[in-house]
């Protein structure tokens, strides 16, 4: 404000130099006016609070008297509070520009507190002090601007450190900004080249699909006609030599993927480790038969959300699928990593068996469902224990549930292309092994037959 009333020619209005003339006169017309107009800048710079105390002073020197008696500040007090701020200034992520006119304007204020006394006469042992006294205040200031800058800088921090003689704080400041400046650039081109990839990346993987097969390009190769066979409406289609003709009525036909045991399906999720068949009901003239490629191509298309996670989990689940050409011993166990549960479909293996509540059943992979009608547990002859084991009659398979024989037994399995283990977790002794047969597992010992039980 004192350099505003300057520039105007109006500070001994403020400071008491100029004065009204006691007599009325044009000369103090002239004052009171420029009297009222310095008080109206001083209203102009001051907050509304401090305004209305000051409101009702007539004086411009009065009112710059009552403000420098409530607002002046000590040296000390100031000095203290501005050398506070210059050590505690930091970065803080701002540009390199603004962080250094912030710490300069602090210093050009300190520095009008610290006015030396004036020299009058000069000699060569004063002129080595006082340079003396600029180079170090001058360093003084590049350890506080250095000291302040971000972590990111902290090798441009070393190297200007380590110049003999330390260069001024307005070098340093203009050597981390061309660093500052080089790093936007190589930032800048490092997202054009990100952004570049990322368009390639999606436009080399956007392409449609086509089928390698027939050169069609709606399709995969494993979905192609040509290798699974065209549908009867076709013009194409040709029945191969596994057709057969056409069964009488209430004749039951079965084939290669026909399980004779199976009953009518039921509704529900889906299970395996059990023969997978298609049966028309008696009432139909035909039988539909499919080639082991189209069932798996409609296993494929069965929608998936009808065996979520939440449907799996209210009815016990078994794995894997086979052929009715396998052939297993009466007794054998079929390991399946896939069984949520051991299910059996020989009544004679069973201890302590109890009767099933009602509507238990197992999913199966066909979209049906079978019934369970007991649950007990088995007792192989290598000491393992098979803790309710589901009894389901129209199996055709013992299935034993890998994640049920570990948590009850303390074991866990180990597999190799031709056998599976079977190892204590404690004593790491071997508790059974299993043999790959026609693609499945089939544990190497048989169940002891209770001589009595608990129905």
């Amino acid at each position: 404000m004192e350099i505003q009333l300057s520039s105007k020619r109006k500070l001994g209005f403020v400071n008491g130099t100029e004065v009204r003339s006691t007599t009325e006169s044009p000369e103090a017309v002239q004052w009171d006016t420029c009297n009222s107009m310095v008080i109206s800048w001083i209203h102009n710079n001051v907050c509304d609070s401090i305004k209305q105390s000051i409101l009702f002073i007539t004086s411009a020197s009065e009112v710059w008297k009552q403000l420098e008696k409530r607002f002046q500040l000590t040296h000390g007090s100031r000095k203290y509070k501005i050398s506070k701020e210059v050590y505690g200034m930091k970065q803080n992520g701002a540009t390199v520009n603004e962080y250094f006119t912030s710490l300069s304007s602090l210093w050009e204020e300190l520095d009008s507190m610290n006015l030396l006394p004036t020299v009058t006469t000069t000699s060569d042992d004063i002129s080595r002090l006082l340079k003396a006294l600029h180079t170090q205040k001058e360093e003084g200031k590049l350890f506080q601007f250095l000291n302040g800058l971000d972590d990111v800088y902290s090798p441009q921090r070393s190297q200007l450190l380590m110049i003999t003689p330390l260069p001024s704080v307005e070098m340093a400041c203009a050597a981390i900004q061309q660093e500052e400046s080089q790093r936007e650039v190589l930032k800048s081109t490092f997202s054009f080249e990100n952004n570049m990839s990322a368009m390639f990346t999606k436009s080399s993987t956007d392409r449609p699909m086509q089928c390698t097969i027939c050169g069609g390009r709606s399709h995969s190769n494993d979905k192609c006609w040509n290798v699974v066979g065209y549908p009867k409406w076709h013009y194409k289609y040709k029945p191969g030599p596994s057709a057969k003709p056409p069964a009488k009525p209430g004749m039951h036909t079965t084939s290669k993927w026909t399980n004779p045991r199976s009953s009518v399906p039921q509704k529900g999720p889906s299970a395996a480790n059990v023969s997978v068949g298609f049966t028309e009901p008696e009432s139909s003239q035909q039988t539909i038969t499919f080639s082991p490629q189209q069932l798996q191509q409609l296993l494929h298309l069965l929608p998936a959300q009808q065996y979520g996670e939440d449907s799996l989990t209210e009815s016990p689940f078994s794995g894997m699928i086979t052929c009715n050409n396998v052939q297993t011993k009466s007794g054998s166990w079929i390991v399946d990593t896939g069984a949520t549960d051991h299910m059996t479909a020989n009544f004679k293996l069973l201890h302590n068996v109890k009767v099933a509540v009602e509507n238990m059943t197992v999913n199966l992979p066909t979209g049906a469902t079978t019934k369970v009608t007991h649950l007990g547990d088995v007792k192989l002859e290598n000491g393992l224990k098979l803790l309710n084991v589901l009894y389901v009659p129209v199996f055709s398979h013992n299935l034993l549930s890998i994640h049920k024989l570990s948590r009850d037994n303390g074991c866990y399995a180990v597999f190799s292309p031709t056998e599976c283990t079977i190892v204590d977790s404690q004593t790491h002794e071997v508790k059974g092994k299993g043999v790959v047969s026609k693609g499945l597992y089939h544990l190497s010992t048989s169940a002891t037959v209770p001589t009595a039980r608990g129905q």
